[in-house]
This record gives C-alpha cells, structure tokens and sequence, in this order.
C-alpha cells in the first residue's frame, strides 16, 4: 500500500478509467469515482462513497481475487516439481 504524499508517475484519468472498468467487470459502480480535481499537483483518484453493500461486494471481489492468485501460484509451484521430478 502507498504511504508517500509524493506525486505518483501514474495518470490520474487512465487510472480512474482502470478502477472503473475492473469495478464494471465485477458488476460494481462507484457513482463517484473519478480525478479528484481539489488537488491536481497530487494526482489523487477520488473512489468516492459507496453504500455498504457496495462496499462488501468490493472486500469479497478483492479476497475472491486475492484467493485465486494463490491457488495459481501453488498450481505453478506443484507443475515446476512435476516437471522437475519428471526429467532424467
């Protein structure tokens, strides 16, 4: 997670166009996401308020996601040692 108060290299709009689109494919809106234009020189992404549910949706996609980046890592580790087992 990012701590620092310094000015990110990343562009606040592609950035927000990116939240959004991930938000959408999960079938989640944040009505008010977007650049937040009370800080330009920070380059924030305001995600805005969301109703608690909305909230809760977003927390089960991300340990969904989360979950499922282990299982394929674990995947990659058990078809390495097969695959090392299996030369000769």
């Amino acid at each position: 997670m990012a701590t620092t108060h310094e000015p990110q290299e990343a562009d606040p709009y592609m950035a927000t166009e990116a939240v959004r689109d991930a938000l959408a494919e999960a079938g989640i809106v944040f009505p008010s996401l977007g650049v937040d234009y009370g800080s330009p020189h920070l380059g924030l992404v305001n995600l805005g308020r969301v109703r608690p549910d909305v909230a809760a949706r977003l927390a089960n996609e991300l340990m969904r996601g989360r979950r499922l980046a282990v299982e394929v890592g674990a995947l990659k580790k058990e078809l390495e040692a097969l695959r090392q087992g299996g030369k000769t």
